[in-house]
């Protein structure tokens, strides 16, 4: 069994390593923002089982599309998600939200589909959240530590940016911003 868990650990850090040093390109399309957050938190539904998270889900009314790639993205939100139920007490909701905002430029206004994942955990201290990002950097016992620098790659990919609000004792938010 510890071997069995070797292999996988292994494994997995291969693939992040590949993926991440390999930056692969996007391969764009049009996108539900909506429906691709269903169907990441359908690709997760085990944790989300297994530790009971409620998943709290505040949606814009506004339909939010973009010229995205979606399997790229879908990855983005489900180790944003994971993390968030891995960093959260069991039976702690998860929060997530839409919302389509504007941002005034030199040129005219730009609109972003703007998604944020809020967790229940014990935050991040200051040392932690100046390197959350950093290729190698991890929390978990098991962690490869590049999730989160594969989650930012993809997001600046898409010409987006990517943020946190995060206070010790009062848990962390994920902030995502996509253009439309």
């Amino acid at each position: 069994e510890l071997v069995e868990r070797g292999i996988k650990h292994l494994n997995k850090l291969v693939v992040d390593v590949t993926q991440f040093s390999r930056q692969k390109a996007l391969e764009r399309s049009r996108v539900d923002l909506h429906e691709l957050l269903d169907m990441s938190l359908d690709l997760i539904s085990d944790s989300v089982r297994e530790k009971e998270t409620p998943i709290e889900k505040k949606f814009s009314d506004q339909e939010l599309v973009g010229n995205w790639d979606g399997h790229q993205l879908r990855q983005v939100f489900v180790n944003l998600v994971a993390n968030a139920i891995d960093a959260s007490p069991p039976k702690s909701p998860v929060k997530i939200s839409t919302t389509l905002i504007t941002v005034p430029t030199a040129e005219a206004e730009k609109r972003y589909a703007r998604i944020a994942v809020t967790d229940q955990g014990r935050g991040m201290d200051p040392t932690t959240l100046n390197r959350i990002f950093e290729p190698f950097y991890s929390t978990k016992k098991r962690g490869t530590g590049l999730g989160l620098a594969i989650v930012r790659q993809i997001v600046e990919q898409h010409d987006g940016r990517i943020s946190l609000d995060s206070e010790v004792g009062k848990g962390t938010r994920f902030v995502v911003d996509l253009p439309l």
